[in-house]
């Protein structure tokens, strides 16, 4: 199926935040299905050029946030295969003190 036959697929399953589901693209090719507990999984990543699982919220109510959503977790899926979306510049090391924006901070020792 094409990236709109997903996006479309996606919207009619009605993903609960509990549910994951694991997304692939085969060259322009993308599939997903569902992952149920105890059910053997299929031969997943095995050919995919790239892939992901995914378990969280889905804006099921609003049809332009779903599809926003799906775009984003696309470019995601894609950004771990070497896309343009890094998260952290190549150039510059990770600052070793850096800390959550949130939450406890850490002991030091």
């Amino acid at each position: 199926m094409d990236q709109d036959e997903l996006f479309r697929s996606l919207a009619q399953a009605v993903p609960r935040p509990d549910d994951m589901v694991y997304v692939e693209r085969r060259g322009t090719a993308y599939s997903w299905h569902p992952v149920v507990s105890g059910v053997e999984l299929p031969q997943s990543s095995l050919g995919a050029d790239v892939w992901m699982y995914f378990s969280g919220n889905w804006p099921q109510d609003d049809p332009s946030r779903f599809l926003a959503f799906c775009d984003d977790m696309l470019a995601e899926m894609e950004s771990m295969a070497g896309g343009d979306r890094c998260r952290w510049p190549l150039a510059e090391p990770y600052p070793l003190n850096a800390r959550p924006l949130a939450g406890p901070t850490p002991p030091t020792y």
